[in-house]
């Protein structure tokens, strides 16, 4: 998909291509060669409801310093998710790298993200809507 679309986003070329209206009746996974992220995209085939929602960019990674707080980073899910609930805020280490991890829900959602404690780079996000 994104080889044909070099320098363009593939956002776009997923829209032309036409698997916007395969989400509607399949599981999609699909790949950004440009940002070198990895999506899955879960829907309802009846009434194509977005169902579950994944990334994870393969080259952000955690990082040594901590700059940004759990306030920070619990406001940098607020920018998405307005009303979060949050049940679990841990700064982790990952193979001698540190990474916040966030539990939270909404009443439309319940989602899981992992962000860079020095950037503010979401490293993973896992998202759960409720459909039914």
């Amino acid at each position: 998909l994104e080889g044909s679309w070099v320098g363009d986003r593939t956002a776009d070329a997923f829209e032309v291509c036409g698997y916007r209206s395969l989400c509607e009746n399949y599981d999609v996974k699909f790949y950004d060669n440009k940002t070198n992220t990895a999506y899955e995209v879960e829907v309802l085939k009846n009434g194509g409801k977005v169902r579950e929602f994944k990334m994870e960019a393969k080259t952000v990674i955690g990082s040594p310093k901590i700059v940004l707080s759990a306030n920070d980073v619990q406001n940098l899910v607020r920018k998405e998710f307005p009303n979060a609930v949050f049940t679990k805020v841990d700064l982790d280490r990952d193979k001698g790298l540190y990474e916040y991890e966030l539990d939270f829900y909404t009443a439309e959602v319940r989602g899981e993200m992992k962000f860079n404690p020095e950037t503010g780079a979401v490293l993973e996000k896992e998202i759960k809507y409720n459909v039914h």
